[in-house]
């Protein structure tokens, strides 16, 4: 296919930590267009290819379906201490809070070839429990893309983490989003 890999991906993942933060300014966005047919390719990024019996979402839509299905209700202060220089920012994250199921949600990207250690510091909030699910997608090729004949080259993998306590570190692979939901009391 050629144009919907992963790094493009978690480009669109940390634009979108961006509406999420500013979500009382930015009330919609829509991703565009959404469908092509592996022969007729007229737009060089797209969101799900086809043929006519096979259909793979590229990594952008995973990214899109995750943001989704990870959704807080309330936006927390959230701070990434880094390069003070914007152009070699390589993590992006944002708090909020799933009030419903008492959660944290934390999205996390990191751009970089290698792994960065975060420290999460919860203010006005305390862990209840000693697990987080963990949603990660990534791959140690930042080219890497879906195809076809490959729909699972960039797929999302889900897993526990145990948390120590607060503050807690959590280790961000090279090239990832990470979703990390910890229940939490307010």
């Amino acid at each position: 296919m050629g144009q919907g890999n992963l790094l493009g991906a978690l480009s669109e993942a940390a634009f979108m930590i961006g509406m999420e933060r500013n979500s009382d300014v930015v009330k919609i966005c829509s991703y565009a267009p959404l469908l092509f047919h592996v022969n007729d390719i007229s737009w060089p990024v797209n969101l799900i290819g086809f043929d006519s019996s096979r259909v793979v979402g590229r990594s952008s839509y995973h990214v899109q379906k995750l943001f989704s299905r990870h959704r807080p209700d309330e936006v927390l202060p959230t701070t990434v201490e880094g390069p003070a220089d914007p152009k070699a920012r390589q993590v992006y994250a944002l708090a909020g809070l799933d009030t419903s199921a008492g959660e944290l949600v934390l999205k996390m990207v990191n751009r970089a070839p290698a792994p960065q250690t975060v420290q999460v510091t919860l203010t006005g909030l305390a862990l209840r429990g000693r697990k987080a699910k963990v949603v990660t997608l990534s791959h140690a090729d930042p080219t890497a893309e879906n195809s076809l004949d490959d729909p699972d080259v960039v797929a999302p993998v889900e897993s526990t983490v145990p948390l120590a306590g607060e503050p807690f570190s959590y280790d961000l692979p090279a090239y990832s989003l990470t979703i990390l939901r910890a229940p939490v009391t307010a």
